[in-house]
């Protein structure tokens, strides 16, 4: 009797098939994709390319992109760049949002069919929730602030609670 073979464990690629590739989004604008069997790690950071990690991922505290470019380019830009910085979150994501939710616009809603307002179309009641569950320190009407309005912003990340 011989020795019996040992399974080989390597990803199996039909011929002519590029490999799997197994994406996850740990945070909302943040994709990373995972090469089977390799550890290698291919990282975005919402619009732009994100300034990885050691680990390939998209950096948490820097930016880059069109939306980004857009963001720091308004007079509250450097407050919600800091606001995502203290609420740990990519800014390229706090810059997509508003880019989606209001092309940077600080108007009072969107579409005129709910009370959301400002740049990242929040709801006075989510602005006020979030505001007093971390302890920032604003006031009701600084739901019209876009600064104050960036920092609650980052702290809306579902991940986070």
């Amino acid at each position: 009797m011989g020795t019996a073979a040992l399974a080989d464990l390597s990803p199996v690629t039909p011929s002519g098939l590029p490999p799997q590739i197994i994406p996850s989004a740990p945070e909302v604008g943040l994709t990373i994709l995972q090469m089977p069997g390799t550890g290698n790690q291919m990282g975005s950071g919402g619009t732009g390319t994100g300034a990885g990690g050691g680990d390939g991922g998209g950096s948490t505290y820097s930016g880059s992109g069109t939306a980004y470019d857009q963001l720091m380019a308004q007079s509250y830009g450097a407050a919600a760049a800091a606001g995502a910085q203290q609420a740990g979150i990519n800014v390229n994501t706090l810059a997509d949002i508003a880019l989606v939710e209001s092309n940077f616009r600080n108007i009072p809603t969107a579409s005129g069919s709910t009370p959301a307002t400002g740049v990242w179309q929040t709801l006075p009641s989510t602005f006020n929730y979030y505001n007093a569950k971390y302890g920032l320190g604003f006031s009701p009407p600084d739901v019209n602030n876009p600064a104050d309005q960036a920092v609650v912003a980052s702290y809306t990340n579902p991940l986070r609670d």
